[in-house]
C-alpha cells in the first residue's frame, strides 16, 4: 500500500497501531486466532486493508466488502456488518482483531 500511495504522489505518515486525532488513511487490520504465534509472514494471510476517516469522535470505515461496490460505514456498523462476517468465515479465528499499521495520508 505504501508503494501504491507513493506511485500516486501521496504523502503519508506510517503509524504502528491506531494514531490519535483526525485521520484520513489506510489501515492494516490483523485478525486474531490460532495463527497468533505463527511467524509474521504466515499471519498476513489473516489480514485486511480498509480506509479510515476520523474527524473528532466520528469514525467511518470504507470497505470494498460493504455493499455491491464498497461503502463508507460508521465504525460500529462496519464491525457488525462487515468485520464480524469476515472473521466468522476464518477457521481458528478468535473473533478478536487489532490494527497493525495505519498510513495517515497528508492532506
Amino acid at each position: 500500500m505504501q508503494a501504491a500511495l507513493t506511485a500516486q504522489s501521496q504523502r503519508f505518515h506510517v503509524h504502528q497501531g491506531f494514531p490519535v486525532g483526525d485521520l484520513l488513511g489506510l489501515t492494516f487490520v490483523q485478525f486474531r486466532g490460532t495463527w497468533d504465534t505463527a511467524p509474521e509472514r504466515a499471519q498476513c494471510r489473516h489480514t485486511h486493508w480498509v480506509d479510515l476517516k476520523r474527524v473528532g469522535l466520528a469514525l467511518a470505515v470504507y470497505d470494498v466488502n460493504a455493499g455491491d461496490a464498497g461503502a463508507w460505514l460508521p465504525s460500529d456498523e462496519w464491525k457488525a456488518q462487515v468485520l464480524a462476517p469476515l472473521m466468522a468465515g476464518r477457521q481458528g479465528a478468535s473473533g478478536l482483531w487489532r490494527i497493525r499499521v495505519t498510513l495517515d495520508v497528508m492532506r
